[in-house]
């Protein structure tokens, strides 16, 4: 087993080790076809160096600047508090992620799957959400100032408190069962008979 793998498993991990080995991970998972991203997730999540009440997550509060993800399959990952801007991530697979309070500005999530996701005080400054599949997903306290979500499938999502987010930029999103802002005028079952969803 590598010297800092091994390092990460005992619990007195210090914050230098761990930014070596997140910016290692960060490294490979970039170089690596979508299959092989998964399987680095998936060994991540199988060696408990995701999050946990006793241990910081390894990418926790990682900074991803400019990262290419595209059309990676993540599902199921923890990235709480992550730094993910100007990020290419069209089609990836986040589904049932936890990434709570994470940032996302500038980045470009293009029909990415975040269907059941922890996007809770998540940041979505100009980010493109064009077609993205949000069903269900946990967007209470999000930003979404300018955020494009042309498209974008908010079946069942929870937009409760979320900052800067005008009708205009729902007005182009699929609606149904979905909870939005108070203050909006939109019809949250508007696209549901579209959807053939019941009411």
């Amino acid at each position: 087993m590598p010297v800092l793998l091994e390092a990460l498993l005992k619990s007195n991990t210090s914050s230098e080790t761990l930014s070596v080995v997140q910016a290692k991970t960060i490294a490979v998972l970039q170089s690596l076809d979508p299959k092989r991203q998964q399987t680095v997730i998936q060994f991540l999540e199988s060696v408990n160096l995701q999050s946990t009440d006793e241990r910081k997550g390894l990418l926790d509060n990682a900074h991803m600047s400019k990262i290419d993800l595209r059309k990676a399959d993540l599902s199921g990952c923890t990235l709480k508090s992550a730094k993910i801007d100007l990020a290419k991530l069209s089609e990836i697979d986040l589904s049932g992620c936890v990434l709570k309070e994470s940032v996302f500005t500038n980045s470009d999530l293009t029909n990415a799957k975040l269907g059941g996701a922890d996007l809770s005080e998540a940041h979505f400054e100009s980010t493109r959400l064009v077609g993205s599949d949000l069903r269900i997903a946990n967007l209470v306290g999000a930003d979404l100032t300018d955020a494009d979500l042309t498209g974008a499938n908010l079946t069942g999502a929870n937009l409760t408190d979320a900052e800067g987010l005008t009708d205009k930029q729902l007005e182009s999103a699929k609606l149904c069962q979905t909870i939005i802002p108070t203050n909006s005028k939109l019809d949250p079952k508007r696209n549901c008979q579209e959807l053939n969803i019941v009411n």
